[in-house]
C-alpha cells in the first residue's frame, strides 16, 4: 500500500467509481479510483409504503441494499424512520432516485438530488483543493484523510 500527500485537484463520477485527482507535492497529478463509494439517499413515507417499496427495489436492482433507520427531520428536529436506499455501484444511483420518484411519487426523498462529488466531499470530510493523505494500491484508493 502506497501512502502519498496531496491536494485534491478534481473528482467526479465514472460508471464504476469516484475518481480523485490529486496534485502531488512533486508537482505530479495522479487519478486515482475509489470504487467502495456508494452513497446512500433516504426515502420517507408510511412504514407500510416503505415496506413494500424496499421488497420491490432489492428485486428489481441487484445488489442494491434498502434498510431501515431513523434519520432527523429538519424542521421537526425529530427523528423520523426513513429507508435508506444505497445502489449496487455509482451509476444506478440515478436511476433508482428516477425509478422511485415515478413509481412513489407521494414518498419523499432525501439526499437524492445531492451530486455525488458533495456526497463523496461529506462522506470523507475533504474538499476541493484541501490538502490530503491518501492510501492507495496502484489506481485504487483505499482511504483520503484531510491534514488542513
Amino acid at each position: 500500500m502506497e501512502r502519498r500527500e496531496g491536494w485534491i485537484l478534481d473528482l467526479y463520477q465514472t460508471p464504476i467509481a469516484m475518481a480523485v485527482w490529486i496534485l502531488g507535492q512533486d508537482g505530479s497529478r495522479r487519478c486515482y479510483f475509489d470504487e467502495e463509494f456508494r452513497p446512500a439517499f433516504y426515502v420517507r413515507g408510511p412504514v407500510v409504503a416503505l415496506r413494500s417499496l424496499a421488497g420491490t427495489l432489492t428485486s428489481r436492482f441487484s445488489r442494491l441494499t434498502a434498510t431501515f433507520t431513523e434519520r432527523i427531520d429538519l424542521w421537526s428536529g425529530k427523528q423520523v424512520p426513513v429507508c435508506a436506499v444505497t445502489p449496487a455501484c455509482l451509476a444506478a444511483f440515478s436511476t433508482t432516485v428516477r425509478y422511485i420518484r415515478q413509481a412513489a411519487p407521494r414518498l419523499d426523498l432525501f439526499n437524492a438530488d445531492l451530486l455525488p462529488e458533495q456526497v463523496y466531499c461529506y462522506a470523507h470530510q475533504v474538499f476541493p483543493l484541501a490538502y490530503c493523505e491518501i492510501e492507495s494500491e496502484g489506481s485504487r484508493l483505499c482511504s483520503v484523510h484531510s491534514l488542513d
